[in-house]
């Protein structure tokens, strides 16, 4: 059963939501930490401007890793299938935090620890996101 394109919007915002949440935090951590002149007169991003750009990455992200799971045929149970997604998550935090916190890699210990922080936050996220996605009628799969 795919889950209704009605349910893909309170997964968006649940997610969204979490993601702005997260960057207040890391506009607080990225605030106390010493940078290079050149770094340190760039103002921190908006945790709005934030949360939408990771969400944006998780989008295509997902698809593409849904795509490919299901070109590749895998029958990984689902557990297996969110386990999996671990790295790719790390990898997606800390793209938007060299993106938009650390672009000359100033703190790699803080952006390691931050994206590893960001990879948690998204699997907590998934369990109400996915559970109200999973309620919402869908559509039998073909």
């Amino acid at each position: 059963m795919i889950p209704s394109p009605a349910g893909a919007l309170p997964f968006v915002v649940i997610k969204s939501v979490g993601y702005v949440a997260f960057a207040a935090y890391l506009n607080q951590e990225y605030g106390r930490l010493d940078f290079p002149s050149a770094e340190a007169a760039r103002p921190l991003p908006n945790p709005v401007v934030v949360g939408a750009i990771r969400t944006v990455i998780g989008l295509v992200g997902g698809v593409v890793y849904g795509l490919t799971l299901m070109a590749m045929a895998t029958n990984l149970p689902a557990i297996g299938v969110f386990l999996a997604l671990a790295p790719l998550r790390a990898c997606e935090w800390a793209l938007v935090i060299w993106l938009l916190y650390d672009r000359r890699l100033s703190h790699r210990d803080v952006l390691a620890k931050r994206s590893l922080q960001g990879m948690a936050v998204s699997y907590l996220l998934d369990m109400p996101a996915f559970g109200i996605w999973m309620l919402l009628p869908g559509v039998p799969m073909c």
